[in-house]
């Protein structure tokens, strides 16, 4: 996992803003993604995302403590992370 979205869950476990300092950052990640390089760098880059789908959903459960309403609003936003899209999951757990 990389140590961007690591401390992104990190934060969202203790309790901190997701978007603490990382905002620019993700959006930047997403920028790139869109622009449709090709290579092999950009496949690593998105199995690396969509390995990160079940870290996050194990996380958001646990802050959630079996909140049902909780985990129902907040997991879903795990399976945006497959896409390497930040910004779109930063602005669903945010919403």
């Amino acid at each position: 996992m990389r140590e961007q979205t690591f401390d992104i869950l990190a934060r969202l476990a203790s309790g901190l803003p997701a978007d603490a300092g990382i905002t620019s950052r993700a959006a930047s990640l997403s920028a790139s993604r869109k622009k449709g390089k090709k290579g092999s760098k950009n496949k690593k880059a998105i199995l690396r995302c969509q390995q990160q789908v079940a870290t996050c959903e194990t996380l958001l459960t646990a802050q959630c403590n079996g909140d049902p309403t909780c985990i129902a609003a907040q997991v879903p936003c795990c399976t945006v992370l497959s896409t390497c899209d930040f910004t779109v999951f930063l602005g669903c757990l945010a919403g």
